[in-house]
């Protein structure tokens, strides 16, 4: 879908337009998702805190921020991921 888009955009002659991924967590595959639509060329990745977003969530994006770094598609540094994580985790209310 991506590619397809990329195309009708560059034969359009708004190649300058950028391209988005939202994509839910239906069947467990939003980050495997994800990174194919990076694969693919979109320029934005919708991510959310922990995954949690509605119907079945979001992409979490400490998993696909973890696995673009494992990948090597990303040289971020992640040593504040833990401390997102946490404190997303605690406002969210889960934390007892």
């Amino acid at each position: 879908m991506i590619s397809y888009i990329r195309k009708v955009l560059r034969d359009a002659k708004i190649g300058h337009v950028k391209v988005d991924f939202h994509g839910h967590n239906d069947r467990g595959l939003s980050v495997w998702n994800a990174i194919s639509a990076i694969a693919a060329g979109a320029d934005r990745i919708h991510g959310t805190a922990l995954g949690i977003g509605e119907r079945v969530g979001n992409a979490p994006m400490d998993q696909l921020l973890v696995n673009l770094k494992l990948m090597g598609w990303i040289s971020n540094d992640l040593t504040k991921l833990y401390d997102y994580c946490r404190c997303s985790f605690s406002v969210c209310c889960l934390i007892q």
